[in-house]
């Protein structure tokens, strides 16, 4: 559990918004928040709406009452 709290505590999800960068979009339109160590992009925050490195620590709960599949990380 100190563990989970330490990196939870290193990967908070704060405001961010996606950005358009060479004709490309990056991060998620939909999304308004982003980690703060993952996705941080020469200081800006990109919304992508999660964090894989968030959601490998909660797969460690799936089995119980509560945990979204939402949540499940793609491979």
């Amino acid at each position: 559990m100190e563990v989970d709290r330490a990196i939870l505590e290193e990967h908070k999800l704060i405001p961010g918004r996606s950005v358009i960068h060479l004709g490309r979009t990056i991060g998620d339109p939909e999304a308004t928040h982003g980690c703060q160590i993952c996705d941080d992009w020469d200081g800006l925050i990109v919304a992508s709406g999660g964090c894989r490195t968030l959601l490998l620590v909660a797969s460690r709960y799936r089995h119980h009452a509560g945990y979204l599949e939402a949540w499940r990380p793609t491979p």
